[in-house]
């Protein structure tokens, strides 16, 4: 075989293996801490091994920098700041294809709007009033589409509880 064959053979092999080790196992939690969203980066190939970047995660950065993809490379950068609030539920349909997005950030959004997945692309939505608190990960790993629950948004809880995935369907928990 070609040196090439052999290459693109051990990539495709190293990647299975990486996918097949994480497949059973939930999401890991977002590490606490540091608001914003990393800037958006051109989508581009990138071929390995890749030289080691500037941070691994967040803790590796100052102050408030977040630790971002640009190019195909990882680095410390400046976050984009998030409008109050949360996104409105999306309606759970079918996509015949993938449609532009019509924004990527909030601040592409008029006054208080917020730029939410919904549907089957991204637009401004008017935000939703979010309770206090961070949702934990969900207990299991959920091999298909989220079920309907007891919730959409906070706003159908009561108290001080939040709508949260626990398992594969949303319900109302009380959070830290």
């Amino acid at each position: 075989m070609a040196p090439v064959t052999v290459s693109l053979v051990l990539l495709i092999l190293c990647c299975a293996g990486a996918l097949a080790d994480n497949n059973d196992k939930p999401p890991r939690p977002l590490p606490p801490g540091k608001t914003g969203i990393c800037p958006p980066t051109t989508l581009q190939a990138c071929l390995g091994p890749f030289p080691p970047g500037e941070c691994k995660s967040d803790k590796d950065c100052q102050g408030n920098q977040k630790c971002c993809w640009e190019g195909c490379n990882k680095k410390c950068m400046k976050p984009e700041k998030q409008k109050p609030g949360g996104c409105p539920p999306s309606p759970i349909i079918k996509c015949a294809s993938i449609l532009p997005h019509d924004c990527n950030l909030d601040k592409e959004c008029h006054g208080n709007q917020k730029c939410c997945f919904y549907g089957c692309n991204k637009k401004c939505k008017d935000p939703i009033k979010e309770k206090p608190g961070t949702c934990p990960p969900p207990l299991t790993f959920c091999s298909g589409p989220i079920q309907p629950g007891t919730c959409k948004v906070d706003s159908d809880c009561k108290g001080k509880e939040k709508c949260c995935i626990k398992y594969c369907s949303p319900e109302c928990i009380i959070v830290d």
